[in-house]
């Protein structure tokens, strides 16, 4: 017990060390942050206000008067103008003139008569200015000692500087509002840190919360909620390790029922629309044998009508049946279903619409086959990419117009080859665009089961693209048509599978 309550006691010790020391490390960073941004943004007002003066002290000076510039009555009348401008007047900016060899003109101060309190600048402060401004901290003298900011601004009348402006004005404001922040924030550092100390129990009790969580969790587990996580604290000890493998378990266990769930639930919709789809063929059939077993076997050529409407509903259910076990077997196992080989895509392509040109009636199938996929290969079922392209083909012509026209197009597209079924039917509306590839689904029921449509080609065309490794999308607009695009990764020509027919 005495050594439980010493770790128990040591923890609450790290918690609240590691919170103050946070606290401190934060507010020292934001102190910090936001004293430099404020003094930042302080000084460059004060900058933008310099050279914004500038402009207004040159435009003072008269042309070629800083040649002439000699330091006597000239140099006196001058700084009287600047003085006397709306450029400096009633401002605590300091002007001091220069020649165009930087020789000292007259100075601009609070007071007339007053020496320059401005230190000289530099040839290297000159040499700057001659091509941009020129700003830095300087240590003003008399009348206004103390630290300040200096601009040097050429003044042009011609391609080289006829004379400089110095412009300098005191920081004391400003060093005056950054002690106040200053002491601002050292003041809320120590209340943060105060409060970071004060909040430590809290701090500890939600550190150990996991512990006293991880029974309640387990107890709803066993109710069946696995919604619920357990915290993870941030210390990296055997409570964080414990919460992490706890929160894993239930991850596991609730992603296997998500799966067990999603399961039964598609095989129920499965069987009911199979259920369904099975049911209409079966009661045209138990009608028909009816009639025929009421009167018609005296009549053949009523019981030979009847015999074909059931011939007719043997063979769609046949076929119902054939594509439910496809997509099993898709289901099932994937491409270990199919034949995998290397075909030729355009062959596949141009006996699928040569297969289709009789049912197509007065509807025009075009092929176009673009120079650099002609050679194109791919590694898959030959069937099955057959059948794919039969199903897209049907689908086209059942909703194009009898004077219609469908275009297969195969491109290239960087590693993959692209298959493109497009027709200038009717289009598929937004609400049904989504669901196209669903199965049992049909924008049209009643059009769908008058031709013998179950509403499977679709779902088996596209994952029949998945299970090749591709991919089978739609787009379509209402009235304008729609285009069924099928990507199937390239295959270099293999050198052992020449070309069909060759």
């Amino acid at each position: 017990m005495k050594a439980a309550a010493a770790r128990w006691g040591g923890l609450r010790v790290r918690l609240a060390l590691l919170t103050a020391a946070l606290a401190a490390l934060l507010s020292l960073a934001l102190g910090a942050a936001t004293y430099v941004a404020v003094q930042g943004f302080m000084v460059d007002c004060i900058q933008q206000r310099l050279l914004a003066t500038a402009p207004l002290v040159a435009g003072v000076l008269r042309p070629g008067e800083l040649d002439a510039l000699d330091g006597g009555e000239s140099a006196s009348r001058l700084g009287d103008r600047i003085r006397q401008s709306n450029a400096v007047s009633g401002s605590n900016i300091l002007v001091q003139v220069l020649g165009p060899s930087g020789q000292p003109g007259p100075f601009v101060g609070p007071q007339a008569g007053i020496a320059s309190g401005l230190p000289p600048p530099g040839a290297a402060a000159l040499h700057h200015a001659a091509a941009t401004p020129y700003c830095a901290g300087v240590s003003l003298g008399p009348p206004t000692a103390g630290p300040g900011l200096m601009c040097v601004v050429a003044v042009r009348e011609g391609s080289a500087p006829s004379g400089y402006l110095v412009l300098a004005t005191p920081l004391a404001s400003v060093d005056a509002t950054l002690g106040r922040l200053r002491l601002a924030l050292a003041l809320g550092m120590a209340a943060l840190i105060a409060l970071a100390l004060t909040l430590s129990p809290l701090v500890v009790r939600l550190g150990l919360r996991p512990l006293t969580d991880m029974a309640a969790s387990a107890e709803r587990m066993g109710t069946g909620d696995l919604d619920r996580r357990l915290p993870v604290p941030r210390a990296d000890d055997e409570v964080r390790d414990l919460a992490v493998s706890f929160n894993g378990l239930l991850d596991r266990i609730e992603a296997a029922f998500a799966v067990q769930r999603r399961s039964e639930a598609q095989a129920r919709q499965f069987a009911a629309d199979a259920s369904h789809e099975l049911r209409s063929p079966l009661t045209v059939l138990a009608g028909s044998a009816d009639v025929l077993l009421m009167g018609l076997r005296r009549d053949p050529a009523g019981a030979e009508r009847i015999a074909r409407r059931m011939q007719r509903e043997i063979q769609r259910l046949m076929r119902l049946v054939q594509d439910l076990l496809l997509l099993a077997r898709l289901d099932a196992a994937g491409d270990a279903s199919l034949h995998m080989e290397p075909v030729w895509l355009k062959d596949v392509v141009q006996r699928a619409v040569r297969d289709m040109r009789p049912v197509a009636g007065g509807r025009v199938l075009a092929v176009a086959v673009g120079p650099a996929a002609a050679e194109a290969w791919v590694r898959g079922d030959d069937d099955q990419l057959y059948r794919l392209l039969i199903n897209l083909l049907d689908n086209a012509i059942r909703h194009t117009a009898s004077d219609g026209r469908i275009e297969v197009a195969v491109e290239l597209r960087q590693d993959a080859v692209a298959t493109r079924v497009s027709d200038d039917g009717c289009g598929i509306p937004p609400e049904h665009l989504p669901h196209v590839f669903d199965r049992f689904y049909r924008a049209d029921p009643s059009r769908a089961r008058e031709t013998g449509n179950a509403g499977l080609g679709l779902a088996i065309a596209k994952r029949s693209a998945e299970a090749h490794g591709g991919d089978l999308t739609v787009t379509s607009e209402v009235g304008s048509g729609t285009a069924f695009t099928l990507t199937l990764p390239l295959l270099a020509v293999p050198e052992a599978s020449p070309l069909p027919g060759g």
